[in-house]
């Protein structure tokens, strides 16, 4: 008897004034191309704009993740999006790399070329002992970081060192699902250029990756996928790595992120992959085989309801509309509406599309007599 791996488709008073200055200051950071002037107080009670009290939407950029060149852009998504307002954070960290020398956002030279900024790098270094005073004492910087010691250390004790690890369990004899999502995979599809709403080889990377789980991991049983998401569900008397926890997830996640970067290539061969990608992971314990189907049902329904909204904003998208103006025609709107959407403007019929779109994927043994 044989088996075989089967893939199947299917506090205002605070906040006022930085508000204020924001508000004032983005029509000038953006050329004016996104907002237009108004006039801005505050009462006590609310923001006045143009005459109006007005409720703010606020988005938050991170301006170090992204270059300078990138910010009007972000900007104008973020206004699409419906938001009033930016707000950020300020990396000082990135202002006074080194403590006391603190620089200026931008430098230019006596002929306004840019300065290369100071930044800290990462070094590698080679030392016979890390638990005498030599080595501390030689790199000062790490003193701040970790701590030096006193005096060298003659004797460790291993148990005692070892008392501080948490071994955290799973609970025995309850069906185990390890549920991996892809990090940022917003912004990895765009810079992928990933189709819109479904990239069928994108799914079908995916699906062969959860596939090689299932070769590697003799104990997942069944495996269910929709667009970066995948569930793993382990037998509930796995004993893989003692079930703990987090050996489990890592394990299976590494593997899978890895099988990616490996298969990218199989799936997109004239599309270079520019960065690799991340996935997070969870592990849950449902004791019954009643509640472990209530949730794989939750995720295929979370499938379908995801799928036709994101089927119906790319098509209006596709047809000229902004993304505000696609979010706000959606508002509200059910299943039945949707489907005359697509059918009665776009020609298509939502209970057509491939199964793999509607659906999702699901990963299985088949036992046969050889």
């Amino acid at each position: 008897m044989g088996e075989s791996i089967r893939f199947v488709s299917v506090q205002w008073r605070i906040l006022a004034p930085i508000i204020i200055a924001l508000l004032l200051y983005i029509p000038i950071i953006v050329s004016g191309s996104f907002f237009k002037p108004f006039n801005v107080s505050y009462d006590h009670r609310a923001l006045i704009i143009a005459g109006k009290r007005r409720m703010l939407v606020s988005a938050g950029i991170h301006y170090p993740r992204a270059t300078h060149q990138m910010w009007s852009d972000l900007i104008e998504k973020s206004k699409e999006g419906g938001a009033d307002v930016i707000q950020t954070y300020v990396f000082w960290n990135g202002h006074e790399p080194v403590k006391g020398q603190v620089e200026e956002a931008v430098k230019h030279d006596e002929n306004g070329n840019p300065v290369k900024r100071f930044r800290r790098r990462e070094t590698l270094v080679h030392s016979e002992s890390i638990a005498g005073r030599s080595f501390w004492n030689e790199h000062s910087s790490l003193h701040k970081d970790l701590g030096h010691f006193a005096q060298d250390i003659g004797k460790i004790d291993p148990d005692y060192v070892k008392s501080f690890q948490f071994e955290n369990r799973l609970v025995p004899l309850t069906w185990v699902v390890v549920r991996i999502d892809g990090c940022h995979f917003h912004r990895f599809s765009e810079v992928h250029e990933f189709e819109k709403p479904n990239d069928e080889q994108a799914l079908k990377l995916m699906n062969s990756c959860a596939v090689a789980v299932l070769e590697e991991f003799q104990d997942i049983v069944f495996a269910y996928g929709v667009s970066d998401e995948y569930s793993f569900v382990l037998s509930k008397e796995s004993e893989l790595y003692k079930r703990q926890s987090s050996k489990i997830v890592s394990a299976i996640v590494s593997f899978f992120t890895s099988t990616y970067v490996i298969r990218w290539e199989d799936f997109f061969p004239h599309k270079e992959l520019k960065y690799p990608p991340s996935f997070d992971g969870r592990a849950v314990c449902y004791p019954t085989s009643e509640i472990l189907l209530d949730y794989l049902a939750w995720r295929q329904v979370d499938c379908h309801i995801n799928n036709q909204y994101n089927t119906c904003f790319w098509m209006l998208v596709k047809s000229g509309k902004s993304k505000t103006q696609a979010q706000d025609y959606l508002k509200g709107t059910q299943t039945r509406e949707k489907n005359e959407l697509l059918s009665q403007q776009f020609g298509i019929e939502y209970n057509s599309l491939p199964l793999v779109f509607r659906m999702g994927s699901s990963v299985f043994r088949l036992k046969f007599y050889i």
